[in-house]
């Protein structure tokens, strides 16, 4: 009697915390230099102004997937939780995974498109970022 109980948990649980639940998942591999810089002013209600951090990928080499722009930002949480600690201008192979509907939304496809801070690729969404060596 446990075991359909437990089997039942199991697939519960798989659907609730699955994020590409009933989705075509997209692959993305690609070699990119790795980028920091400043975002844009941001003013404040109580009138003082800051700048969000940006961190990123300048795409070299598309290794998998149809992704087409050139540069591609990450959330900047994701890089203080790496292994690998990512040096500005240096090559990494990055990997990513998301649903078909997260890549049209952000509009991957496009070269016109500019990945921003705003929406950024998420940590949940990033498989591997391993320092690319020749």
């Amino acid at each position: 009697m446990s075991l359909p109980i437990t089997t039942l948990l199991i697939c519960l649980s798989h659907i609730c915390f699955n994020p590409f639940d009933n989705a075509e998942i997209i692959d993305i591999e690609f070699l990119g230099s790795y980028q920091t810089g400043r975002a844009p002013c941001e003013w404040l209600p109580d009138g003082s102004r800051r700048w969000a951090v940006t961190t990123g990928f300048n795409i070299q080499t598309s290794l998998q997937g149809d992704v087409k722009v050139a540069y591609i930002e990450i959330e900047t949480q994701s890089t203080q939780n790496l292994v690998v600690s990512l040096q500005e201008g240096e090559l990494y192979k990055v990997c990513i995974t998301l649903s078909a509907e997260r890549f049209k939304m952000l509009k991957l496809g496009e070269e016109a498109t500019i990945v921003h801070y705003q929406d950024p690729i998420l940590i949940k969404e990033i498989r591997s970022i391993v320092r690319h060596t020749e």
